[in-house]
């Protein structure tokens, strides 16, 4: 049996204000530590996201290993946001504005 801590997840923190939005990506095998840290400001990458934006919405697929997941996080960040919102249409989903 595989232990939880070796489950992966890649996610997207969904920002927006009145005019745009935006997106950040990130891996984890912890969801609800992972997305904590992000609300309270303690992720550097997403501190300026959350100075100029309004979390809107957080979606989350399973991927499985660390490795694959990377593997999709890289690419993923290439991607425009609109690709990544169509990629993500079929992800779990939590609104938080």
């Amino acid at each position: 049996m595989t232990p939880l801590t070796s489950l992966y997840y890649i996610y997207i923190l969904i920002y927006k204000d009145k005019q745009k939005k935006t997106s950040y990506i990130g891996i984890t095998n912890g969801l609800s530590r992972r997305f904590i840290e992000h609300i309270k400001g303690k992720v550097r990458t997403t501190n300026r996201f959350n100075k100029s934006y309004k979390l809107d919405e957080i979606r989350f697929n399973f991927i499985g290993s660390k490795e694959l997941a990377k593997l999709k996080e890289k690419r993923m960040k290439h991607y425009s946001l609109k690709k990544k919102l169509i990629v993500s249409e079929n992800w779990n989903r939590r609104r938080v504005g």
